[in-house]
């Protein structure tokens, strides 16, 4: 068994379509990493992480001091292999996004952010 493109087993590739998502994933969350750094709280789920989708929400809630009912639907919303939150809110989810879409969403909750 082998990592790559996807795992192999007897010359067969297995979740291949899973380690495609995880690489686009890993590679929208350090460009995104790299444009806002510490300024946000980003969260990108993946195949990786999607087992630790819950605690990851709950503590960005507790932190963001979000009302449990916005936290609940956060997380019923968002709750899928593929997401990316900011500060602890989905703002893509179900396929792997667009870099700047996702730019274009966190600069407009950074300004509200900043402004009020």
């Amino acid at each position: 068994m082998s990592g790559g493109e996807g795992f192999t087993f007897h010359d067969r590739t297995l979740y291949s379509e899973q380690r495609t998502i995880m690489l686009q994933m890993g590679y929208l969350y350090r460009k995104l990493r790299e444009v806002y750094s510490d300024r946000i709280q980003i969260d990108v789920i993946d195949p990786r992480n999607a087992v630790s989708y819950f605690s990851i929400l709950a503590g960005r809630a507790y932190r963001n001091r979000m009302g449990w009912k916005k936290a609940i639907r956060s997380m019923i919303k968002g709750f899928n292999t593929i997401a990316v939150f900011v500060e602890g809110e989905p703002v893509a989810t179900g396929k792997v996004p667009n870099v700047d879409m996702v730019r274009e969403r966190i600069d407009q909750i950074l300004h509200q952010k900043e402004s009020g």
